[in-house]
């Protein structure tokens, strides 16, 4: 995620952070001052050495949706814990990386994501479009808003193909699995 060496975060049974980088223990809100500052953290548990990130960088979202602060739908979280046990999550996990991925092409390529979305004229819908290419903002095409959006990159394109084929792979294994549960279900009736 970020740049530059990644932060050593040992995370206690008594339920503190310790920032090895700085010596000094910190609050879930300094793991989120680390991140916004582009560098990435791990956190391990100090005892086993079991890897918490996913866990800890959770309960920073929690923290901060209950405060108000992240804006999770609830329709999201709904559907997370729909699809949780289900083939359709592997789906999820996909789309969600290739969102991430093209986000961070934008950040790194436009800056657009550092400036608030009112001030390129668009609500979250507005920025979805930009996403997927529908829409986009003048600053993004060029100065005349009749101009055509300048062609994909190589690299996004190598991107949408390795999707494209992991997408593919993952519907063969669910045809596969589909093929053997009906295989099952025809021999026990």
């Amino acid at each position: 995620m970020g740049t530059g060496k990644t932060v050593l975060i040992k995370k206690y049974g008594n339920r503190r952070l310790y920032d090895t980088e700085r010596s000094s223990y910190i609050n879930l809100e300094e793991v989120a001052t680390i991140l916004k500052r582009g560098r990435d953290v791990r956190i391990v548990d100090a005892k086993s050495g079991e890897d918490l990130t996913r866990t800890i960088l959770l309960q920073l979202v929690l923290e901060r949706e209950r405060n108000n602060i992240s804006g999770f739908p609830a329709e999201l979280l709904k559907e997370l814990i729909v699809i949780q046990d289900t083939p359709a999550r592997r789906w999820f996990d996909l789309s969600m990386r290739y969102s991430l991925e093209l986000m961070r092409r934008m950040k790194r390529q436009s800056g657009l994501l550092r400036r608030p979305l009112d001030s390129l004229g668009m609500n979250p819908t507005g920025f979805f479009d930009l996403l997927m290419g529908v829409n986009a903002p003048d600053d993004r095409r060029g100065a005349n808003p009749a101009e055509p959006e300048p062609a994909p990159e190589d690299d996004v394109e190598e991107e949408r193909d390795e999707v494209a084929d992991e997408v593919a792979d993952e519907l063969a294994a669910l045809q596969q699995r589909l093929a053997e549960l009906e295989r099952k279900m025809g021999t026990r009736k």
